[in-house]
Formats: structure tokens, sequence, C-alpha cells
């Protein structure tokens, strides 16, 4: 690969890879009132779960600055990508 090959796939990749948040979060949001059915819960407590995936990224995006700036970018992604 060539240097602006390897440099365009490095940006479709990191695009696809920050997709994947919003993209989650609007499949899971339509599921919502099906999860409150079928656990018997009120439509509050299923949305707790969507705030606790939230909360959960913000804190592993805390977590991963520190450790890529020590380590590089490329060994946690691929890390984060492998969990």
């Amino acid at each position: 690969m060539t240097k602006a090959n390897s440099k365009a796939f490095l940006v479709i990749l990191l695009g696809v890879l920050s997709a994947f948040g919003p993209f989650v979060v609007d499949l899971y949001l339509p599921s919502l009132p099906q999860l409150a059915h079928f656990f018997d819960t009120s439509p509050s407590m299923t949305q707790l779960t969507l705030t606790t995936a939230m909360i959960g990224l913000a804190l592993g995006q805390l977590l991963l600055g520190p450790i890529s700036d020590k380590f590089g970018r490329k060994k946690p992604l691929m890390m984060s990508l492998i969990i």
C-alpha cells in the first residue's frame, strides 16, 4: 500500500468506527417500547439502559485517552476492536 492509500484507508476506517456509537443508538431506540413490554417494566427503566450505555461510552473515552497517549493510538484501537 502506498502512503496515500494508507492515509485514505485510515480516514475511512476511523470514519466507520466513529459512526458505531450513533448507529447502535439508532438501532436500539425503536426497540425500547418492546423491551418495556417484554420485561414488564416502565418505559423510564428501559430508557435507563440507554443512559447507562452512554455513560459507558463516555467513561471508555476518558480511560482510553491516557492509554493512547502512552502506547500510541493503534494498539488501544486494535484492542478495543477485539474486545
